[in-house]
């Protein structure tokens, strides 16, 4: 807007400047209200409606709370001139003047650009443990697994219980008891037990032998006399225990002998075992 003159009127009315210029200023404005700026220029004003117009709320100047500024205006003689003045805000205008009001806050202008994104903040301290959750449910069976590999052999193989019922035990040394032929060769734990009726001044020895003619002497057991100087039969038990090597098709033998005045001696019964318990080594 372009200005041409402003004026600040007296509190007590005075004209504006001299007649000519009051007579200029035309009818409607030689007298306006106290406090008024005049203005006089050849802008076009926005009208906020005709006739005189009260504000909607009272200040000590032209600006209400809201920010909306408050005036009057009116032809000044001239084609196309207004005289204009700032009113405050809950006063009339002069008769012969047309209140205006605008709002001193521009529209709001358009968003700006995205700003660049921040730089990550520092790692947080972290927090305490929760409390432990509760026990899930569990889980489907698993699929089985698949078979294992076959074990080596194990040993598995023995001679079974070999029995002689009667026999009789001679100076010379003579098998009691002989199991059947072994089917796998390797060593063998053997287990005997004899029973024999010897002539109380007697000695009976037994050991363990085998058909390969390797006797185990180690495994000699002996017994009597049972009743030295006597001349009576007492009934006697041999028990023994061995280990023997055998091969397939060897059997195994409990060779027995009987030595003193006595002889021979009885033999009553016998039962012995042979079980397989390495075949490493062969």
């Amino acid at each position: 807007m372009a200005l041409l003159t402003t004026v600040r009127e007296k509190e007590r009315g005075m004209n504006i400047g001299n007649k000519s210029k009051a007579a200029e200023a035309g009818p409607g404005l030689r007298r306006l209200g106290a406090k008024g700026v005049v203005f006089v220029g050849t802008c076009a004003l926005v009208l906020a409606g005709g006739g005189i117009a009260l504000a909607t709320e009272l200040s000590s100047g032209p600006v209400d709370g809201n920010g909306t500024i408050y005036g009057c205006y009116a032809a000044n003689g001239k084609s196309g001139s207004y005289s204009f003045q700032l009113e405050n805000a809950g006063t009339n205008c002069p008769s012969g003047s047309t209140p205006i009001s605008w709002n001193r806050v521009g529209p709001s202008g358009s968003p700006g650009p995205t700003g660049p994104a921040g730089s990550p903040g520092a790692t947080g301290v972290p927090g305490p443990s929760g409390p432990a959750g509760p026990a899930g449910s569990p889980g489907p069976t698993g699929v089985p697994g698949s078979p294992g590999a076959s074990g080596a052999p194990g040993v598995s193989y023995g001679l079974t219980a070999w029995t002689k019922d009667t026999g009789w035990v001679t100076s010379s040394p003579t098998a009691l008891l002989t199991s059947p032929a072994a089917q796998e060769a390797g060593d063998y734990y053997i287990s005997a037990t004899l029973n024999v009726s010897s002539w109380d001044s007697d000695f009976d020895s037994c050991f363990l032998a085998g058909s390969n003619e390797m006797p185990n002497e180690d495994t000699t057991v002996q017994v009597g006399p049972a009743n030295p100087g006597a001349t009576g039969n007492t009934r006697q038990t041999i028990s023994m225990v061995g280990d023997m090597t055998l091969n397939a098709g060897d059997y195994a033998e409990i060779i027995c002998s009987s030595t003193g005045p006595g002889v021979p001696d009885e033999f009553l019964d016998g039962s012995a075992t042979a079980i397989l318990i390495d075949n490493s080594a062969t």
